[in-house]
């Protein structure tokens, strides 16, 4: 008997076998679906954003803010190809997006003006599947009398918000950047001020957090005009104005521009 049990034990050991290179080969077949359909995103996102761009790295990118924007200066550092967040860059990625801020900070700091810098990341999308986000780090710059107020502003903002109860801790110090503060895998919103200071905060309920904190934080401190009106209900700017837009900020953008180092 022991013959026949051993060849039934083998048996159900190679349908095991089976069963689990099965499962681990659908797995990796959905992971590549998936990576296709962010790279194909990508690749469509920054197609329909070409108009907008005002230099070019060979990772990342510097455009202006079309969706009504704050401040003729409110500009977006994006990368290239699909990439979740500031925090789960590559050092590559994260390396450009950084030059680009300090070339951002010099250029505004002339004209007396400071940058705050914004960045959100949301894990889920609106159907509570993987969001196809990519990294997108705002560039606001405000009058010197408002940058000096945004951060106990922002301060306050975040310790009022959202979730009673938390497993993280309200808000996080992060000297200017988010890597090496909010651990990888998280949802969360980071702002910086001119890269010499700055606060995250670990958005835990998606479901409860608004997608517009930052803007709107921005928009309160400065009283500007469409505070109040949510993002998807302003109208776009006309694409000829933008277009001129992005002409003169390229003009005054090229004394700066790190990337002019490539060519």
């Amino acid at each position: 008997t022991r013959p026949r049990a051993h060849r039934h034990e083998s048996r159900l050991s190679r349908k095991s076998d089976a069963k689990r290179k099965q499962a681990e080969a659908s797995q990796q077949a959905a992971a590549e679906r998936r990576q296709g359909a962010l790279e194909q995103a990508a690749e469509k996102r920054f197609n329909e954003r070409k108009h907008l761009v005002v230099a070019l790295g060979e990772h990342v990118y510097l455009r202006l803010q079309d969706k009504a924007p704050i401040g003729l200066g409110h500009c977006v550092i994006e990368p290239i190809e699909h990439v979740p967040s500031h925090v789960e860059a590559a050092e590559e990625v994260a390396t450009e997006a950084r030059n680009f801020q300090k070339c951002l900070v010099r250029m505004f700091a002339a004209r007396g003006a400071q940058l705050v810098f914004l960045e959100q990341h949301l894990r889920l999308g609106s159907a509570g599947l993987p969001s196809r986000d990519t990294m997108a780090i705002e560039c606001i710059p405000l009058p010197a009398r408002d940058a000096a107020a945004a951060p106990g502003y922002f301060k306050k903002a975040i310790l009022e918000c959202d979730e009673e109860w938390s497993q993280h801790k309200k808000i996080y110090d992060t000297g200017g950047c988010v890597r090496g503060t909010v651990p990888a895998g998280f949802s969360y919103f980071a702002v910086s001020f001119a890269l010499q200071a700055g606060y995250a905060h670990v958005v835990e309920d998606e479901a409860e957090w608004n997608t517009d904190f930052g803007r709107e934080t921005v928009e309160g401190l400065i009283e500007f005009d469409g505070a109040g009106i949510p993002l998807k209900r302003r109208p776009p700017l006309p694409f000829e104005e933008m277009r001129s837009r992005v002409v003169d900020f390229g003009k005054a953008f090229e004394p700066y521009d790190w990337t002019q180092q490539l060519s």
